[in-house]
């Protein structure tokens, strides 16, 4: 989501080196493209601050894009609710990122999500109910249509440690979710 979180295109990157069989389906989707290649937390307006359903209703209303973001959340909305539409099973959304603080790991996850397998299993701080101060997450906006959403904070935005901890993390995540068994 934010352009000059980078980690996540990293780790997906390993991923399909790999070339993992899964048992289900994933999806890696890049967020803020334009501010990616700029590496910049966003160009217009942050793109994960407007998962609202005022603002998804004003998007699907405009006739035309105005913003560098505009058209990236509609493809994203797009993609990820086509996704969530063909699952079957369990849904779990992943936002990952990165912070401007070394010791940055953790993750941010609504109250009633905070015992659950995966969350537990991933052994990191737990920050509950942020959503409640930030309006407009990606996290919120999908954690209210039933999917299991939580944030990932790896530490350090660029640090090799931020990429170790979101690959372990989202290995752990599929592991506890059945959809990859270690060998």
């Amino acid at each position: 989501m934010h352009g000059n979180e980078q980690v996540g295109i990293m780790v997906f990157n390993k991923i399909q080196e790999h070339k993992i069989d899964f048992n289900g389906r994933l999806l890696g989707l890049l967020g803020n493209k334009s501010a990616v290649a700029i590496n910049k937390r966003y160009v217009d307006y942050d793109l994960n601050r407007v998962w609202t359903t005022q603002k998804m209703g004003q998007l699907w209303e405009a006739d035309r894009i105005s913003k560098a973001e505009d058209g990236e959340l509609k493809e994203l909305k797009y993609y990820i609710d086509g996704f969530f539409d063909q699952a079957i099973g369990r849904k779990v959304l992943i936002d990952l990122h990165a912070t401007s603080s070394g010791d940055g790991n953790f993750i941010v996850i609504p109250e009633d999500e905070s015992n659950h397998p995966i969350v537990k299993a991933l052994h990191h701080p737990i920050v509950i109910d942020l959503e409640k101060y930030i309006e407009g997450t990606l996290l919120d906006y999908y954690h209210n249509q039933g999917v299991v959403s939580f944030a990932f904070e790896g530490g350090l935005i660029g640090s090799p440690r931020a990429l170790q901890l979101h690959e372990a993390g989202l290995w752990e995540t599929l592991k506890v979710a059945g959809s990859y068994r270690q060998s």
